[in-house]
């Protein structure tokens, strides 16, 4: 099946940047656009998996388990607001 591309993205690079990038390009024989797309789209993903991560330590996941099993008694503020 042929993917059509219709989207197009515009890059300023410095000049050390993009000979960096040709020579990884030239290194695997594909383009320097086939190279940036075949890093590009699983670079997002894992940054999109880091920033939508949050990471305890294991005391932290220890004390959380805890607060969520025996919270607080709701201060009077706090009851306050929700009558």
């Amino acid at each position: 099946m042929a993917v059509t591309k219709m989207d197009r993205i515009d890059l300023r690079i410095s000049p050390e940047d993009k000979r960096i990038l040709e020579m990884a390009a030239t290194s695997k024989r594909v383009s320097l656009s086939s190279y940036i797309l075949s890093l590009a789209p699983q670079g997002a993903e894992d940054e999109l998996e880091r920033a939508n991560t949050i990471r305890v330590t294991m005391e932290g996941w220890t004390q959380l388990m805890g607060m969520l099993d025996n919270p607080p008694e709701p201060s009077e503020d706090l009851k306050k607001l929700f009558q």
